[in-house]
């Protein structure tokens, strides 16, 4: 471990190479169930936090670059709260700079989005942020221009949002030659209605025919601290009535030790 004056500059070093393209493409070893998604059109990730669906969207917009295909990748976040770049927009945006091809095909944007009706907050159109609210079209406008769209950290209780947010996204996402979901994020504290039907209501408002990607091995997390979080997770008391993360996280098996 380098010390002293050298310390950080190390430290960056180490930082940079961990999340280089080159190491991407090195050690994208994906697990059977992850082979299955790589070379899918139109995905929805039904999966734990912790099994690969940001890694593999990296990866798959990575690959449409080298193809010389324009990507457009969204981070969507809860606007009400959060106004600035969150972490994991800046570090893909760092792994999307690293060459002129990356820099030149995708397109990384993160979606400050507020379901409620007032101005739109106008902003440049070179700017990191772009704040989403309803009825401004501002998703669709985005996504014109664009055949292929990864959407990381939506929203798994869309269906609570404003029928006029629900239909943008839904025609802002449709007919894509590439289209990628990640349910990882909440938009206030309603639940699902029915967990179960969340699929079949995403593919109607999107009027796409995803692959649902059933990844249920996390492999980012230590065994004995995904053990810790499975135990934290409330059981449902109504049924299907339950937040989308924390039924998947009560599926999910746990992940292989060293000696696995």
């Amino acid at each position: 471990m380098p010390i002293g004056l050298h310390f950080h500059q190390k430290l960056e070093e180490a930082m940079e190479k961990q999340g280089s393209k080159d190491n991407i493409q090195i050690w994208c070893f994906p697990t059977p169930q992850q082979k299955m998604v790589l070379h899918q059109n139109h995905m929805l990730f039904w999966s734990a936090w912790g099994t690969g669906k940001t890694f593999l969207m990296t990866w798959k917009a990575m690959q449409l670059s080298r193809e010389s295909e324009k990507v457009l990748f969204l981070i969507f976040t809860f606007g009400y709260f959060v106004k600035k770049e969150t972490l994991l927009f800046l570090d893909l945006q760092k792994k999307f700079q690293q060459d002129e091809n990356l820099r030149n095909n995708i397109t990384i944007k993160q979606i400050s989005f507020d379901d409620v009706e007032e101005e739109h907050v106008k902003v440049d159109k070179d700017s990191n942020l772009v704040f989403v609210t309803k009825g401004k079209n501002a998703l669709k406008d985005l996504c014109k221009n664009f055949h292929h769209v990864m959407v990381d950290e939506y929203f798994a209780n869309f269906e609570h949002l404003s029928q006029e947010s629900q239909c943008e996204f839904g025609e802002a996402m449709s007919n894509k030659k590439t289209l990628w979901i990640a349910l990882s994020n909440q938009y206030g504290n309603k639940i699902s209605d029915d967990v179960t039907q969340i699929p079949r209501k995403l593919q109607t408002l999107c009027q796409t025919n995803f692959h649902i990607a059933k990844m249920d091995i996390p492999l980012r997390s230590p065994r004995n601290v995904f053990e810790v979080l499975k135990r934290l997770v409330v059981n449902p008391t109504s049924g299907n009535q339950v937040d989308l993360n924390e039924h998947l996280l009560k599926n999910a098996k746990l992940p292989p030790s060293l000696t696995d």
